[in-house]
């Protein structure tokens, strides 16, 4: 948390290990599939793997 907001960071990734890299992360944002530029503020639903 950063002065009170969540904050999301990507987990690198890419290869067979993909889902090995899940048990380091809390939960994953969903992005929509037209947006290619994401600016700083944006909030997007996030989906918790956590209590």
């Amino acid at each position: 948390m950063k002065k009170g907001q969540l904050m999301a960071y990507p987990q690198v990734g890419g290869g067979s290990g993909d889902f090995a890299n899940l048990k380091e992360v809390d939960g994953f944002i969903e992005l929509p599939a037209d947006v290619t530029d994401f600016k700083a503020g944006l909030a997007f639903n996030y989906y918790s793997f956590r209590d």
